[in-house]
């Protein structure tokens, strides 16, 4: 699909950043998420622009690495599972966990 992916609950499950929409225009294809878990079946290497409410990512075994801009406010950043989230989308940082 075109444009940007809304996650308000629930749990979504993706093997690929292609499932969360067309990344051919960066403007247009953001993920907001407001409340919800979003499950990995594969790995994850994101430029995507990511709005963070609240967000639950399980990793699972799989890696995810996001460097689009990061942004956010007043919610909460979970990551579960054992596979690597790397952030190097926020201003001057570079976290892995």
């Amino acid at each position: 699909h075109r444009g940007g992916t809304y996650l308000g609950g629930g749990t979504l499950e993706i093997n690929s950043d292609a499932q969360l929409g067309d990344t051919l225009d960066p403007a247009a294809s953001f993920l907001a998420v407001q409340g919800g878990t979003l499950r990995l079946t594969g790995n994850w290497p994101s430029a995507r622009a990511i709005h963070i409410g609240t967000l639950t990512l399980n990793t699972q075994a799989n890696s995810a690495t996001l460097s689009g801009p990061i942004t956010g406010g007043g919610g909460s950043f979970f990551k579960i599972g054992s596979g690597t989230l790397t952030i190097t989308g926020a201003p001057g940082a570079t976290v892995t966990a």
